[in-house]
């Protein structure tokens, strides 16, 4: 578990954490997340508003700096949502947490090489399930979505001369689908493609279809844009929050993980 800090004046550093409506955290039911909270203020109190669907256990109290930083697992119980409530001694609240509690969801995907008669990515398996791997953390982490290796990763071998840079149009993203594996085909609407492939037109570094739920990442993309491009495959937009995983300001090249809660209940509605 690792332990999240904020402030009753700032909030700042939870899952989720969106600056209009305050801190929110994701617990997985029947889970523990560390929370913990640094205040000037002594002797607070940290209560769950609903013990039913999140209880607070074992608060800790340390002193540094004159500040004083309390350490509290959240242990989800049921699905729902509910507040955590830091009172004073006095029973005056001095911050709120939202917290949802999410059962686990579960998104397939699988990974594919791909490589025409001229080319192909420089990626290896290992390299492609490293990355997947990574992204899988970070939806689990804050969203307690599970994403599940389908088959085997693979090369996707098109018999055209596809170009390059690759320019996935319509017609040559439907040409490339014409080649996947029959298996594939049939998990059309359900399951996550991953395509790895060399460049791509216009610098892009990702491509999604979302309805498709088709990923195209050209060589050289870190694991951020692939996690963004996931984030769409999911059914996330765009926002307009600088220095998040879907932000429009950072989609050429995202550089942070944070989702935000309503990214995170859109991936995973349960606890909502």
């Amino acid at each position: 578990m690792a332990a999240v800090f904020f402030t009753p004046m700032a909030f700042h550093g939870f899952d989720g954490h969106d600056s209009k409506s305050g801190p929110y955290q994701m617990v997985p039911v029947k889970e523990a997340r560390l929370v913990g909270i640094r205040t000037p203020h002594q002797d607070c109190f940290v209560r769950s508003l609903h013990d039913q669907i999140v209880s607070v256990a074992c608060q800790e109290r340390i002193s540094l700096w004159g500040d004083e930083h309390y350490q509290f697992p959240l242990v989800g119980h049921s699905v729902g949502r509910t507040q955590v409530v830091v009172e004073s001694r006095r029973g005056h609240a001095l911050a709120h947490l939202t917290v949802s509690v999410k059962e686990r969801r579960v998104r397939t995907y699988s990974i594919l090489l791909l490589q025409d008669r001229q080319h192909s990515t420089v990626r290896s398996i290992p390299d492609a399930q490293r990355m997947m791997g990574a992204v899988g953390k970070l939806y689990l982490q804050q969203a307690n979505v599970q994403l599940a290796p389908k088959f085997a990763p693979r090369t996707l071998t098109v018999s055209d001369d596809l170009g390059i840079p690759l320019d996935v149009t319509k017609e040559r993203r439907d040409r490339i689908l014409h080649f996947l594996p029959t298996d594939e085909l049939l998990l059309i609407a359900n399951n996550v493609r991953v395509i790895f492939s060399w460049r791509l037109a216009g610098r892009q570094l990702g491509v999604t279809n979302e309805p498709t739920a088709l990923v195209f990442l050209a060589d050289g993309s870190s694991v951020y844009v692939l996690a963004h491009e996931v984030g769409h495959a999911l059914g996330l937009s765009h926002n307009d929050v600088p220095d998040s995983l879907m932000s429009a300001e950072e989609t050429e090249n995202p550089t942070s993980p944070q989702l935000f809660w309503h990214e995170i209940d859109k991936v995973n509605p349960s606890g909502t």
